[in-house]
């Protein structure tokens, strides 16, 4: 065999059989984002598996308990989303609003609904989910302090954004708006 191959060399031979042969191998990728082909083909990987778990059976009770843990709680989570699918959303929806806003789900509908369902700045109808007749409701908040806001629908909270938050960039903007509308 070679002995000096190059990094990312897609035609060296698997370091126990020699096989040469692209599709018997697996890919992986490094931490620099470029992807290697790995050093033994699937089948010589198996076998190196196999025998380090007759030498380290604790290595694969461990390995094994990890799998087993991860198993179980997919399954749990699938199954809870099947016998209780509007449960799951609403506690998804919670976890999320808590996540991002620092605020729950209930005084989020709170804030909401003090503010009438208008858009802070245009009064359009707006509507806490995603779907429905009206445009969906964004929490506005100061990027600098994360202080909360008001409702925005999704026009003036990209509005907001893109003036970067900046008062003058608005002001001049409404100039503009009136030196080329006539008024």
């Amino acid at each position: 065999m070679e002995t000096n191959i190059k990094a990312g060399d897609w035609t060296r031979p698997c370091r126990d059989c020699g096989t040469v042969e692209e599709s018997c191998f697996d890919v992986g990728s490094k931490r620099d984002g470029k992807t290697y082909r790995k050093s033994y083909c699937r089948t010589c990987a198996r076998v190196r598996v196999k025998a380090n778990d007759r030498q380290n059976p604790e290595m694969k009770r461990a390995r094994d308990a990890r799998r087993s843990k991860r198993d179980w709680h997919a399954d749990t989570l699938k199954r809870w989303a099947q016998e209780d699918p509007v449960a799951r959303r609403q506690k998804i929806r919670n976890a999320n609003t808590r996540r991002t806003h620092g605020i729950s789900a209930d005084e989020y509908a709170f804030r909401f609904q003090q503010q009438g369902g208008l858009c802070a700045i245009c009064a359009k109808e707006i509507s806490l989910g995603r779907s429905g007749p009206h445009a969906p409701a964004h929490l506005d908040h100061d990027y600098k302090t994360g202080a909360l806001r008001e409702f925005l629908c999704s026009h003036c909270n990209v509005m907001v954004g893109m003036a970067h938050e900046s008062e003058d960039i608005l002001a001049t903007a409404i100039l503009y708006l009136e030196k080329h509308n006539g008024y």
